[in-house]
């Protein structure tokens, strides 16, 4: 959902789209697990998905833009 408001808003560009995919699916995980084992102490490990969904998100990101750039025929 985070992903599609913002591409619909021609505001971002594909890596910071994709960057707040990884980190908004981040976030899902953690309120879910906390939802599941009735803890908030999974919030601490939320710092470790943070970076690592902001790294996943900028490499994921530049690929799709490669991809996208390359493809002749491809509607932005």
């Amino acid at each position: 959902v985070v992903m599609v408001l913002m591409k619909k808003s021609k505001k971002f560009s594909m890596i910071s789209v994709s960057i707040c995919g990884a980190v908004s699916h981040n976030v899902a995980q953690i309120l879910v697990a906390m939802l599941i084992f009735e803890t908030t102490a999974l919030f601490y490990y939320f710092i470790v998905l943070w970076f690592t969904g902001i790294l996943a998100g900028f490499v994921i990101g530049i690929i799709s833009y490669e991809i996208v750039k390359r493809l002749p025929d491809f509607k932005r």
